[in-house]
């Protein structure tokens, strides 16, 4: 920490904290020429000397720089002395965090709404600009976003803390080099995107998408989307998808600001809104009170559920008329010839479409023109489908259905914040009598957009690794596949190979919910294939620890492994992790103890059994202290291992000395 007063770069002379993150603290300075306020970012002094670290932090501020958005905290300045920092404009104001969670704040539906006009539409716009210069944020979370006033007293916020942004490929950005080492999962588990959590290296700007669609609900909800009991259930509940609906947590919420929420959330990216401008506009267009809303023909009498077209039929002439008029006339039986072979044309056509998987073109109906008018076509708002380019076209020319041709279907509405497809022609009939028909030509470009294929229902196979592992973290392997995967496990040479196959396996069970599969697959593996990832087992160890004491010597022991491979980690997830490991530790043993003492005491009261209960004593003792030290070292809390250690070695100045 630095004490107030103290001059960085002889410019900058500190005020104040304002706040930390996960490797900085952020500062409020005072520039000793301009008497101007700058919030100072100061890369912690113990982080200093590790490479990767200082890395991503110097390249937060580059990142910044290159950032210019009234919505995006400008970054203004380096400093090297005494230590590395990064110079930021001062924004006046809470996080979004608090500002939710203060009192009155976003206690009505009407005033979360506010909050979602004013705050996050501005958002989307500014990680829509970052995005557009190819910087994915990937630590998108209200803590992240400042809540300021501008000049006019209207709320102005500002997106922080490109720390751990991901530059895209094939960007002109000057930002160094930056990479994220394999096995570091960088960002918060509430806000992660299911593609974040399974690979940290491979996201885009859609896992931003998923973040703002997680802070959307919860500025509506006032809960998060994704919780747990700890970061490994979050983690699970986010692969899987997870989470109460919009709408049933806030009954009144209307339902397309909900499909907003929906889609932004979906496990798939590819489901979700393609850019932040289209997320934005959705927002918008369900935040309005009023907006247009799409033409709708109205139902005729004749046709209570749709309006078709039909043939005018044949009436016979009038009393008076010659009876040589009353025959069939020529013209009229070349145009109901015509009319007849336009149908069949029409049906051909459209089960040929069906076939090559086109679709049908849509109708619509049209008012009744005047009797002596001539009918012409019409267009309708739905979208048809283009050919692909260079293939040939041809132009297909034909008349209206007859009445008993079945209407087409009703096409699927365009997906929300899409952009609605440019109308197309389509095919029409008179609702009159009329002498003659006109023949109508069909949409002329057309493209074959072939469906994609399903997987077999029976494909057993597990050859292709990349294509089961989604599935695996739906649960969704079949038997057969599950049994392939463990054949060859048992086949294979090579031991990377084993290593993938048995993490489908234990995705697969996890993403089943099946706790006790899971429990098994991931012991085998860290028996027999790898122990040295402290990921693994320190969710194993977590799992294990919810169990008896006849599990306590298990939470010990993976508790252990991870701590030797603790170096993996860094930042938040290093402290936070390591914390917890000394914690498991330390309970464990006190649950030892605490039943070797009370064996000891009501049913065996031996000199093994005292052994017994005199080691877990020291265990316990001896894990509490190291609890301790490593909670003071790294500013954590030490009410629990203090009070643990206290009661195993009785004595207070052991355990804080």
């Amino acid at each position: 920490m630095l004490a107030p007063g103290t001059l960085l770069d002889g410019r900058y002379e500190v005020v104040r904290v304002l706040g930390s993150g996960s490797f900085a603290t952020v500062y409020l300075a005072k520039h000793c020429g301009l008497l101007s306020l700058h919030a100072v970012k100061v890369l912690d002094v113990e982080l200093i000397g590790l490479p990767d670290v200082r890395n991503r932090f110097l390249a937060e501020g580059r990142i910044q720089a290159q950032l210019h958005h009234p919505n995006i905290v400008a970054v203004t300045d380096t400093l090297t002395d005494p230590v590395a920092a990064l110079v930021m404009e001062y924004v006046e104001g809470p996080t979004l965090g608090a500002f939710l969670a203060a009192p009155k704040r976003g206690r009505t539906l009407a005033a979360r709404l506010n909050v979602v006009r004013d705050v996050l539409i501005p958002v989307l716009e500014a990680v829509g600009t970052a995005h557009d210069k190819g910087i994915v944020h990937r630590d998108l979370k209200p803590e992240n976003i400042i809540v300021g006033v501008d000049a006019s007293g209207r709320l102005r916020p500002r997106v922080t803390d490109f720390g751990i942004a991901k530059v895209l490929e094939k960007t002109g950005l000057n930002t160094g080099k930056q990479k994220t080492q394999a096995g570091m999962r960088l960002g918060t588990a509430c806000y992660m995107s299911p593609e974040q959590v399974r690979a940290p290296l491979d996201v885009d700007s859609r896992s931003d998408i998923f973040a703002l669609g997680a802070i959307l609900y919860e500025v509506v909800t006032g809960r998060l989307a994704f919780d747990g009991a700890d970061e490994f259930d979050i983690m699970s509940n986010v692969v899987c998808g997870r989470y109460t609906p919009a709408q049933d947590v806030v009954p009144e919420l209307r339902a397309d600001l909900s499909a907003c929420i929906r889609k932004a959330l979906a496990p798939d990216p590819s489901a979700r809104f393609r850019d932040c401008g289209g997320m934005s506009r959705a927002v918008a267009s369900a935040l309005a009170e009023t907006r247009p809303r799409p033409e709708i023909p109205q139902p005729t009498a004749a046709a209570p559920t749709r309006p078709r077209p039909s043939v005018p039929p044949v009436r016979a002439p009038p009393a008076g008329v010659p009876s040589q008029a009353r025959g069939w006339s020529w013209p009229l039986v070349f145009s109901l010839g015509v009319a007849a072979v336009g149908v069949v044309c029409a049906v051909g056509g459209m089960l040929t479409m069906f076939v090559m998987g086109i679709g049908t073109p849509a109708v619509v109906a049209t008012a009744p023109p005047p009797p002596a008018a001539v009918p012409a076509s019409t267009s309708a708002s739905e979208s048809t489908p283009t050919r692909k380019s260079g293939s040939k076209i041809k132009k297909t020319t034909t008349v209206a259905r007859s009445e008993s041709t079945p209407p087409p279907p009703t096409p699927a509405p365009t997906p929300v914040g899409e952009p609605t497809p440019a109308p197309a022609p389509v095919l029409v009939a008179p609702t009159t009598g009329a002498t003659a028909i006109e023949p109508v030509a069909l949409p002329v470009a057309m493209k074959y957009v072939p469906p994609p294929t399903p997987a077999a229902a029976n494909d057993d196979t597990c050859a292709e690794l990349v294509r089961l592992e989604p599935q695996a973290m739906l649960g969704q392997l079949r038997p057969g596949q599950v049994k392939c995967i463990e054949e060859r496990i048992g086949k294979e040479d090579a031991q990377t190979t084993k290593d993938k196959l048995s993490r489908v396996l234990i995705a697969n069970a996890d993403g089943r919910g099946d706790r006790w599969e899971w429990e098994r697959l991931m012991k085998r593996h860290l028996e027999e294939l790898d122990r040295s990832d402290p990921d693994m087992c320190f969710k194993y160890a977590m799992q294990l620890s919810r169990g008896g004491t006849g599990r306590a010597p298990g939470v010990i022991r993976w508790a252990d492994y991870a701590l030797e491979n603790k170096q993996r980690w860094s930042g938040t997830t290093y402290t936070k992790r390591v914390y917890d490991l000394y914690g498991l530790k330390t309970l464990a043993a006190n649950k030892l103890w605490t039943e070797a003492e009370e064996t000891f005491a009501t049913k065996e009261h031996t000199g093994e059994s005292a052994a017994k209960a005199a080691k877990w004593r020291g265990q316990t003792k001896d894990f509490a202290r190291e609890w301790i030290d490593y909670a003071k070292s790294s500013g954590q809390d030490t009410k629990n291992a203090t009070a643990i250690c206290v009661s195993a070695s009785n004595s207070l100045a052991f355990c804080e000395g």
